[in-house]
């Protein structure tokens, strides 16, 4: 009888780790979905409109580029923060 319930146990508590798991999936792709023009994106790295066009010129800084229309989505801010080291406000 204490096998069966513990088997049982055992089933729902991966049940619960596939939920939090796909949970957290969701989660960080709503994180890095988020999109930031070029104003707040360079108030997000707290530096100027004209330095964050430089980092893109110069590819230290990914982006998307919808015909002329550029804008950052929070992994491109990570993915720069964590290569040159520059803290999180």
């Amino acid at each position: 009888m204490y096998k069966e319930d513990f088997d049982k146990l055992l089933q729902k508590i991966d049940r619960l780790t596939l939920v939090v798991e796909e949970l957290a999936s969701e989660q960080r792709r709503i994180y890095y979905s988020k999109e930031y023009n070029r104003k707040q994106a360079a108030a997000h790295l707290n530096i100027s409109v004209v330095y964050l066009d430089r980092l893109r010129k110069n590819n230290r800084i990914g982006c998307i580029d919808n015909g002329g229309k550029i804008t950052f989505t929070q992994q491109h801010l990570d993915e720069y923060r964590k290569k040159y080291n520059v803290p999180t406000l």
